[in-house]
This record gives C-alpha cells, sequence and structure tokens, in this order.
C-alpha cells in the first residue's frame, strides 16, 4: 500500500478510524456523504480505501490457494514448513 503524502494524511487522518470500522458495503455509502462537507477528504479517502481492498482481494486469494484440501501449514499466512499430500 502506497504510503499517503503529509498532505494527503492530514486530510484523511480525522476520518479513517471512522470508515475503517464500518463494515465495507456501507463505505460507499458513508463516502457520498463526505462528499458533501469534506470534497477532499473523501476523494483521499476513496482512493486510499480502494488501495486496501484490492491489498486484501489479493491476500484473500493467495491465503485460499494455500489452503488446499489436504495441505497443512504450520503458520498461518505462510507457506513455511507446509506439507502437501501426495497425488
Amino acid at each position: 500500500m502506497s504510503r499517503p503524502s503529509p498532505d494527503t494524511w492530514r486530510i484523511i487522518s480525522p476520518w479513517l478510524d471512522e470508515v475503517l470500522d464500518l463494515p465495507s458495503e456501507a463505505r460507499s455509502a458513508w463516502l457520498e456523504g463526505l462528499k458533501v462537507r469534506e470534497p477532499a477528504a473523501a476523494e483521499a479517502l476513496a482512493g486510499w480505501l480502494l488501495e486496501l481492498e484490492v491489498m486484501d482481494a489479493r491476500a484473500f486469494l493467495e491465503d485460499r490457494a494455500a489452503q488446499a484440501p489436504g495441505c497443512t501449514r504450520s503458520s498461518p499466512g505462510t507457506l513455511a514448513n507446509a506439507r502437501v499430500p501426495p497425488a
């Protein structure tokens, strides 16, 4: 995830906890409301949240591929010491 510039951080910081506490399906409506009051903050947050969603989706896909039936792992999120049963 890209690191927000100091200017962007100042814009999104007051709103970040609030939007991240929402379920992902409620964030669009929340952002629409914020656009009316703080358009710059809504725009910056929308871009940052989109990047977060893409990263979450990638991690989900990588994790699911590593959890094939019969596979075991010693540590969630890694393939260290993974064992795949013979075919």
